[in-house]
């Protein structure tokens, strides 16, 4: 993944990451953490979007991180499993250039539990 630190281009996308860590042991207290970063979508993929996230704010033994992102057009919000839907992220939201990523850790015995709402600053998107 390629984090650009110039100006904004066609290709560039800010991403408004989520990091939820694991709901099982999250504090009540902590929506999430959140944190932005603009990516250059040409040179994004799947393997190296995660990773660079798992570098800065590791999982806590055996967990593995899912991710979802928040379609605004069909009020959803879609997981991320390979480069293809890193590709259709982009180019769902390649008017904005802006995408809301959601990064959650779940134990390999959990099962993991997509986020279905969110309260986007008192305005809920379910």
């Amino acid at each position: 993944m390629s984090i650009c630190t110039d100006r904004m281009s066609d290709s560039n996308y800010l991403l408004d990451i989520k990091l939820i860590g694991n709901r099982k042991n999250a504090r009540n207290d902590l929506k999430c953490w959140n944190f932005e970063v603009v990516v250059d979508s040409e040179n994004t993929n799947y393997k190296d979007l995660i990773q660079s996230v798992v570098d800065k704010y590791p999982p806590g033994y055996l967990e593995v991180p899912h991710v979802q992102y928040y379609d605004d057009v069909l009020k959803t919000f879609a997981e991320v499993k390979s480069n293809q839907d890193v590709l259709t992220m982009f180019d769902i939201h390649h008017k904005r250039k802006a995408v809301v990523l959601f990064i959650s850790y779940c134990g390999p015995s959990e099962s993991f539990q997509p986020i279905s709402e969110w309260d986007f600053e008192g305005k809920k998107a379910t």
